[in-house]
């Protein structure tokens, strides 16, 4: 019998959706506007968007969690290095 899905699983779902749509705001924004920092960003979310991808697969095959885990510290690692870049460039 499967498990019910809860109310966590539904947002871990939803989250890629969301991710999708900032990144999708940013690239229309550097398309417009052409700066470094505009593109930092779009990378930024880009990156925040595999990695809820990548997690949101965690439902689906739960053996593999020492490898989600992994992966997105990572991820978050990279997605903080690119606000970073995309705050202190010009």
């Amino acid at each position: 019998m499967a498990e019910p899905i809860e109310l966590h699983d539904i947002f871990r779902l939803l989250v890629p959706l969301f991710a999708a749509v900032m990144l999708y705001f940013s690239a229309q924004a550097y398309r417009r506007a052409r700066t470094k920092r505009l593109m930092f960003f779009m990378a930024a979310f880009a990156v925040f968007f595999l990695k809820s991808l990548f997690i949101g697969t965690e439902l689906i095959f739960p053996e593999q969690n020492d490898l989600f885990e992994t992966i997105g510290i990572i991820a978050d690692c990279l997605i903080l290095l690119l606000f970073f870049l995309s705050m202190t460039r010009d």
